[in-house]
C-alpha cells in the first residue's frame, strides 16, 4: 500500500467498519486477480477511506458504529435483492429433459393447442385461453440437451406459437 493509504487507515483500523472495507477490497482482489496494493491505491478506494476517516474523526466510535449499521442494512438489502434475482432466474430457467419426457410433454401441448383452436373457433375464448395456458405450462421449463438443436427449435417454435395464442385469447377476454 502507499504511504497515503497507510496514513489514512492506521488511526481508524481499530473500528469494525474499516476492517470490513479492507476485507471487501481483499475479496475484490481475489475475485478479479488484481493485486491488493493496486486496488488499495485506486482513487475510489482512497476516497472511501478518506470519507470514513473524516466521519470517524468528527464523530468517534459512535460514528463508526453508525457507519457499520448503515453498511449492514445496505448489505442485507443487496443480498435480498440478489437472492430474488437468482430465484427469478431459476423460475424461468429451462430444465434439460430426456427425449421421452419431452415427447410426452410435446404431445400433451399439441393436444391442448388443438383443443384451444377448437374452442376459439366456437367462440369460447376463455376455454381457449385455459387450454393454451395449459400447453404453456407443459412447455415452459423443457428443453433437450444442447446437442439436439433441431429438437430444441421445435420446442421453442411451438412454445412461441402457444404464447401468441395465449396473448390473443387474453386480449379477447379482456385480461390485458
Amino acid at each position: 500500500c502507499s504511504m497515503e493509504a497507510k496514513r489514512l487507515i492506521t488511526p481508524i483500523l481499530r473500528h469494525r467498519i474499516c476492517e470490513t472495507l479492507l476485507w471487501n477490497v481483499m475479496r475484490e482482489a481475489e475475485e478479479t486477480q488484481i493485486p491488493f496494493r493496486i486496488l488499495m491505491d485506486r482513487p475510489s478506494t482512497l476516497q472511501e477511506f478518506r470519507s470514513m476517516r473524516l466521519r470517524i474523526d468528527r464523530g468517534g466510535a459512535q460514528e463508526a458504529a453508525a457507519m457499520l449499521q448503515e453498511f449492514s442494512v445496505r448489505a442485507k438489502e443487496l443480498t435480498q435483492c440478489r437472492y430474488k434475482e437468482q430465484e427469478e432466474a431459476k423460475r424461468y430457467q429451462r430444465l434439460v429433459c430426456d427425449t421421452d419426457s419431452v415427447s410426452k410433454a410435446l404431445s400433451i401441448a399439441q393436444k391442448l393447442r388443438k383443443d384451444g383452436y377448437i374452442d376459439w373457433h366456437k367462440g369460447n375464448y376463455a376455454d381457449a385461453l385455459t387450454s393454451w395456458q395449459g400447453a404453456d405450462l407443459h412447455l415452459r421449463k423443457l428443453r433437450l440437451p444442447d446437442e439436439d438443436e433441431e429438437g430444441n427449435k421445435m420446442i421453442f417454435d411451438l412454445h412461441g406459437i402457444i404464447l401468441k395464442n395465449v396473448a390473443q385469447a387474453a386480449m379477447k377476454v379482456g385480461l390485458w
